[in-house]
């Protein structure tokens, strides 16, 4: 990864943001803390996740990085958290967030949403995760932005 800092506060050289750091502006306090979203881009060929540090704790996960030829499928879900699969081994499974590793058989699921918000929904091939599941307060715009990218 690439020593530059961009606004958002992550060291990630970032080509193309297509969403924000924040979903409801900057953070307040600690109940704020639960509304930060992850960083959804496009970084030359490769899809990128970056997760607030406390999403990386939280969830046990590391940021993410697919290269858009794996990307087979983009759906927008009206609730991110109905999407979710399987067994959370390991994560945070809690009423306002569910983020982390999700198993069921033949689908690994990378889940990073909050309640009540719509998500984006990428299937890749050939990679750790089968199901990328991240929320966005523009799930439209984000789906497009990845599918223009991967051609799909």
């Amino acid at each position: 990864m690439s020593s530059a800092r961009r606004p958002g506060g992550i060291g990630l050289h970032v080509e193309r943001p297509i969403t924000t750091r924040h979903a409801d502006g900057p953070s307040t306090g600690d109940r704020d803390k639960l509304a930060l979203m992850p960083s959804v881009t496009i970084d030359e060929s490769d899809l990128v996740v970056a997760l607030e540090p406390n999403e990386r704790r939280w969830g046990l996960l590391r940021d993410l990085r697919v290269p858009v030829s794996s990307i087979s499928a983009v759906e927008v879900v009206v609730d991110g958290r109905s999407a979710v699969r399987g067994i959370r081994a390991p994560g945070l499974g809690g009423t306002q967030r569910r983020i982390g590793t999700w198993r069921a058989p033949g689908n690994k699921q990378f889940v990073c949403v909050r309640r009540d918000q719509p998500a984006v929904m990428v299937t890749v091939e050939r990679q750790r995760f089968r199901t990328i599941l991240v929320g966005s307060d523009e799930p439209e715009r984000v789906a497009s932005e990845i599918r223009a990218a991967a051609g799909l």
